[in-house]
């Protein structure tokens, strides 16, 4: 994995947790259900399934046999 993709990785991570700590913080304030830490935990979570495969799988392009 090169620099700027782990770069970018964690920035995608710092602002899924940031997202998922403003709708927590909200969540928590109307006295809601599902508080700061399982919007942030959920927040990474989904930032991982998404940023993961494109970034720390290498794409192996198949060749196409002759037709």
């Amino acid at each position: 994995m090169e620099i700027s993709q782990t770069l970018e990785l964690i920035i995608r991570l710092a602002a899924a947790s940031l997202i998922g700590a403003a709708i927590g913080f909200e969540r928590k304030y109307r006295a809601k259900g599902a508080g700061i830490g399982t919007h942030v935990l959920v927040a990474i979570g989904s930032a991982c399934s998404w940023s993961f495969p494109n970034t720390a799988l290498p794409v192996q392009h198949a060749s196409m046999p002759p037709v």
